[in-house]
């Protein structure tokens, strides 16, 4: 099976290389020049995964990307040339997986392409095919998340971030063992995982006692604690 990405940028030279990388790896290729041209393409070839730019022209890419997450979990990988933090906070707040620097290296950039889509399709790391407690119902093959009997919708990273805090009971995760499950590299790795965790407990917020299960062990990593009733 052939991935196929949706590349978002308004540089045509950006544009044309990422193409070229990208069709000579094995991708199939679908280009945008801006936010609204990008959002057509995604409804009109479904991506396995996106790149986007921040400043573009009609819709902006953090634009793009709320939208983008009102109909889809695809894994989004936001490529920019603001290097600030709080632009990478923004992003990922607002549901990109992965943050990348322009000018990047074009094999880093592969290799996070890559990770990002074993994420997505990342398995169960036990035989279980369930997971629930007193608030939480996750279904593993499905990948599908219930809070009190309402569905959740959570990005990739989500969903396997919470699977294996879950499937590891009440065992602390360290920031190494959690970086390693979700194939997260580079130097941005740490404030990655730190929003991810985030914005799961934000979307968990309509479960108050449930958004606390995710605990915090100071210098080490973090834990799930079953809730009760």
């Amino acid at each position: 099976m052939v991935d196929k990405v949706l590349v978002v940028d308004d540089e045509p030279e950006i544009l044309r290389f990422l193409g070229e990388f990208l069709g000579r790896n094995g991708y199939e290729v679908f280009q945008a020049r801006d936010g609204v041209a990008g959002l057509k393409e995604l409804f009109a070839h479904q991506p396995d995964l996106v790149l986007v730019d921040i400043m573009m022209p009609l819709m902006d890419g953090y634009t793009l990307c709320r939208r983008i997450r009102e109909v889809s979990n695809v894994p989004i990988i936001m490529v920019s040339g603001v290097s600030q933090d709080v632009s990478k906070v923004e992003a990922l707040k607002i549901g990109a997986d992965d943050y990348v620097t322009k000018p990047f290296s074009i094999t880093e950039l592969a290799a996070r392409i890559g990770a990002a889509l074993r994420r997505s399709r990342l398995p169960p790391p036990t035989s279980l095919k369930r997971y629930s407690d007193a608030i939480l119902d996750l279904d593993f093959q499905k990948r599908e998340v219930m809070v009190r009997g309402q569905l959740l919708s959570l990005t990739p990273s989500e969903f396997n971030l919470l699977t294996v805090l879950v499937q590891n009971g009440d065992k602390v995760l360290t920031w190494q063992q959690l970086f390693d499950a979700l194939e997260l590299q580079g130097k941005d790795a740490y404030d990655v995982l730190k929003w991810h965790v985030f914005t799961l407990r934000r979307k968990l917020e309509n479960a108050p006692s449930h958004s606390q299960c995710i605990i915090s062990v100071r210098g080490v990593g973090y834990r799930y604690a079953q809730p009760s009733e």
